[in-house]
């Protein structure tokens, strides 16, 4: 062991007799932190646009493909559109039947703009798998400015298409943050597909706890059991586009980490971790996005203090389930700062 420090070997270490059960966890979490490393080292991510002003997504390219391993690949919205051009009638309606009995669909969804949803997940699906994609973003303005009038490409916004490509198990960031859309694709690995995306969106004193919510993306297969997902005609006009069908819910609600992989100078980088349980509440009224409420084990306060001098980001990968171990080893082969608050 001394000789494997001193030579600098990637290697993890536990003491404890054999026949303890902790040894089984202990190997169950280094396979999958090893299982996650190595699938980042190959990974691509698809990027469509990066929003200009945003300073905490931006990065070194070569810089994060040396040390983290994921290749970004620039594309264009109008590989995405050709894509959606070969998507079936029947495809379509198939995929709208499974929609009815996975979610509660709201009564003033139409079928066309069901079916709008449908071909841009799928067309956006068969991008991903044409080019070998584990993950991707998607800057939102790219759509409403690529076309005006009744000829435009693209009607809505691709909310429920990054949705159900996170619950079949890519990754995903919004905006063009590519580094956050790595981390949700090592979320899921970490966590059997408990990935999601989302941000810190205001501090909640009273419950102690921390919103959580994007514009309308979420893993909806970590949907609480005792609910079931809705599908909202989504009332929205960004982008002077039509309404974007929303999937809505809260996940499961018991422990989970927040992470933001934040580059700082060069060739470092660092995890910041915060572990916490998700709150049973979700009793919020008009609103149209997947949130949830998060309890840092840290106190509000203290977690939210911490996170800006960490250098976290105001985008997150979340974790679900109690994956610390396992994200701890996987930082250490990654060889990345691992700062937990």
């Amino acid at each position: 062991a001394n000789m494997i420090v001193r030579n600098g070997f990637k290697c993890q270490f536990f003491a404890a007799e054999r026949h303890d059960p902790a040894l089984v966890q202990f190997v169950g979490d280094f396979a999958r932190a090893a299982m996650t490393y190595q699938q980042m080292r190959r990974m691509k991510c698809g990027v469509l646009s990066r929003m200009c002003g945003m300073g905490d997504i931006l990065l070194d390219d070569m810089a994060f493909t040396k040390k983290i391993g994921v290749e970004f690949c620039n594309d264009t919205a109008g590989t995405v559109w050709r894509w959606m051009q070969t998507v079936t009638k029947q495809e379509i309606d198939r995929q709208i039947e499974k929609d009815r009995d996975t979610f509660f669909v709201d009564p003033k969804l139409s079928y066309e703009s069901h079916a709008e949803a449908v071909r841009m997940y799928l067309g956006f699906k068969r991008w991903l798998d044409d080019k070998g994609f584990g993950c991707f973003t998607a800057q939102f303005d790219i759509f409403g400015d690529d076309s005006v009038g009744p000829d435009r490409r693209f009607h809505q916004l691709p909310l429920y298409a990054a949705s159900q490509l996170m619950a079949d198990g890519y990754g995903y960031g919004a905006e063009g943050d590519m580094s956050c859309a790595a981390m949700v694709s090592a979320a899921h690995m970490l966590s059997d597909g408990g990935g999601n995306f989302t941000e810190m969106y205001m501090m909640d004193f009273k419950r102690e706890a921390i919103l959580m919510c994007h514009q309308g993306e979420g893993n909806w297969r970590l949907c609480r059991a005792d609910r079931r997902p809705y599908l909202k005609n989504r009332v929205l006009s960004e982008g002077g586009l039509s309404n974007p069908p929303t999937p809505i819910f809260t996940p499961e609600p018991g422990r989970a980490c927040i992470l933001s992989l934040t580059h700082l100078t060069a060739d470092r980088f660092r995890l910041v971790c915060a572990p916490g349980e998700i709150l049973p509440d979700a009793d919020l009224l008009h609103v149209d996005m997947p949130y949830l409420f998060f309890r840092p084990d840290s106190g509000v306060r203290s977690c939210v203090t911490s996170w800006l001098e960490q250098g976290g980001t105001h985008h997150e990968a979340l974790v679900l389930g109690d994956r610390l171990d396992r994200i701890r080893l996987f930082c250490r082969l990654w060889n990345v700062e691992f700062v937990q608050l």
